[in-house]
């Protein structure tokens, strides 16, 4: 198609390329991939973390029915049956467990999709499909399968004899068997601490992207919109140039309008920047694809509070009949000029749309705006529109109040020098920043829940497995006070324990940790994949929740009444 258009109108359209994609790539981008694949980590991980969790409460239950085993092997019942009844009580709780978060995701879901506005195609039903229930079904049953038969090697080593003849206790709290529910805790630990490891790594770079060095702007009362020249009326680039200057003539003059300004593309979230290659004075090299260049209008960096370093900035006479010039960030300014003062240098430019000139460096201003993922800011150089009038700019424009109010006026005055002209894309900077940070917020919001919830299971599954390490060790804590134990020793001895288990899932964890922080440190701002205040919180929350967990279960084992105790079974 675009070869026959370029051959049947070859003044209009022999340079004009198509590029064709896919519409789900367009729909989903790689970073939209990306964040979904972290989100169904962490899902997997919080699931993991439950299973475990059920498991380990499977075997304390099972060592307390050792008896009740017991007696049905020596009535003739075969480990079969015990197999396959401790299996149907697994899925029982399965089913149970996946009906019951169906509901909740269908509430969750209602939820999601009434406080989002960003999802494509979103105006369509969004719904449970079938291969979402099916997905749910298979993941509840394959949990039942291989973390509900856990009690198993309970049952594996139960002789009906032996067990009868020494009570439960002996069976059901031997060394290997708590080991691995020891084990379980550890594993727990150490699957949780890389995810609430990530949410905090989320929370400071959401934090960090929300600094104003980030932004290098004053986004308060700061009102954009977008304007667009039919170029097929605008035919010459002194007719823009004359619009522009007379609009913010104009809507410089409204009540309330501090200042105003254009640029080709407003640089918050955005790539939408022309390109080109660069010649340096003095270096035979040139620079091929290295630096984004945007066109501004006299007032722009002023509306955007930006910083001028050093130099100027540009004015009404820098017009087509003046020497080219520009004004460069300073991250060009280090990069290309670290030895002095970028200002008076000259540069050749030859971009996609600006025919090949030397231009005059006249100021350097500080790095402003912001771009995908945080990234630093890039090489940036600004040409005034005067000497490349664009026929679409981005219009700003710093308000004393409220700047909505001052969007019907600068509608009318726009509407009066040209009713034909489309006025869109009107927001203020501070949506335009909210925008640019949603995924990244959300991020940290859905990773912020998980991680709360794996603190609760962490907190249950240690509460657990110290409460029954408790009951299980009353004879034994029993003889320790009556042989003259204090209260503070036995609370000791019990917290120790905890802290053990806990030290050493947070050791494992920290270690599987290292790997996840530094992959995602390319996608973080501010803070780096292995930030000691992350760590270090991180660790200490775990180690709190490791006390809480452990403190109860100690205390009553502090109360234990050696009489009682000694009589214990």
């Amino acid at each position: 198609i675009a070869a026959r258009l370029a051959e049947a109108y070859p003044e209009t359209n022999e340079d004009i390329q198509i590029w064709t994609q896919p519409l789900l790539q367009a729909l989903v981008s790689f970073e939209d991939f990306m964040l979904m694949s972290i989100f169904l980590a962490a899902v997997a991980a919080v699931l993991l973390i439950a299973c475990v969790n059920i498991a380990n409460m499977q075997l304390a239950k099972a060592s307390s029915r050792v008896r009740e085993f017991a007696v049905k092997m020596a009535m003739g019942a075969k480990r079969g049956r015990l197999v396959r009844q401790l299996l149907t009580e697994s899925l029982l709780l399965a089913i149970g467990g996946g009906v019951l978060g169906l509901l909740v995701g269908l509430w969750m879901l209602d939820l999601f999709v009434a406080s989002v506005d960003f999802i494509p195609l979103l105006d369509h039903e969004i719904d449970l499909s079938p291969s979402v229930l099916i997905y749910t079904a298979v993941i509840s049953l394959s949990a039942a399968l291989v973390f509900g038969l856990a009690p198993v090697f309970i049952t594996s080593r139960i002789s009906p004899v032996d067990t009868l003849k020494t009570g439960t206790q002996a069976v059901a709290g031997g060394p290997s068997s708590s080991r691995l529910r020891n084990a379980l805790v550890i594993g727990q630990l150490a699957i949780g601490l890389p995810l609430v490891i990530c949410c905090g790594l989320a929370v400071r770079h959401v934090q960090a992207l929300k600094s104003a060095e980030v932004l290098g702007i004053n986004p308060e009362n700061l009102l954009t919109l977008r304007v667009e020249l039919p170029t097929y009326h605008y035919t010459e680039e002194v007719q823009r140039t004359a619009f522009y200057q007379q609009m913010f003539e104009k809507i410089g003059a409204l009540p309330g309008i501090e200042s105003a300004g254009a640029v080709s593309h407003l640089p918050i979230g955005s790539e939408q920047r022309m390109s080109g290659s660069i010649t340096i004075e003095g270096r035979q090299e040139k620079e091929e694809h290295f630096y984004g260049y945007h066109v501004v209008t006299p007032g722009f960096f002023e509306a955007m509070g930006v910083r001028l370093l050093s130099g100027r900035v540009f004015t009404d006479r820098d017009d087509a009949v003046g020497t080219p010039m520009a004004v460069v960030n300073q991250k060009a300014a280090m990069r290309y000029w670290p030895e002095g003062d970028a200002v008076g240098r000259q540069i050749l430019l030859d971009g996609e749309d600006y025919k090949a000139d030397w231009v005059t460096i006249v100021g350097v201003v500080a790095d402003f705006g912001c771009t995908v993922f945080g990234e630093p800011f890039p090489p940036a150089l600004y040409i005034p529109h005067g000497q490349h009038p664009s026929p679409g700019m981005d219009f700003v424009a710093r308000a004393q109040g409220d700047p909505e109010y001052a969007v019907e006026s600068i509608r009318e005055t726009i509407r009066g020098m040209d009713a034909g002209i489309p006025v869109y894309s009107i927001r203020t900077v501070d949506d335009l920043v909210h925008t640019w940070l949603r995924d990244d917020r959300w991020l940290s919001y859905f990773l912020g829940g998980l991680a709360v919830l794996v603190l609760c299971l962490a907190c249950i599954g240690l509460f657990g497995i110290m409460s029954y390490a408790v009951v299980q060790r009353t004879n034994e804590l029993g003889i320790r006070i009556a042989m003259g134990a204090s209260r503070g020793e036995i609370l000791r001895l019990v917290i120790n324990g905890c802290l053990k288990l806990s030290g050493t899932g947070i050791l494992i964890g920290l270690l599987l940790s290292l790997p996840i922080g530094l992959f995602m440190a390319s996608y973080l701002y501010g803070v780096g994949g292995l930030d000691p205040l992350t760590y270090g919180g991180v660790i200490l929350l775990l180690l709190a929740v490791a006390l809480a967990a452990g403190y109860l279960p100690a205390r009553r084992a502090a109360r234990i009444d050696p009489l009682l105790a000694l009589r214990y079974e």
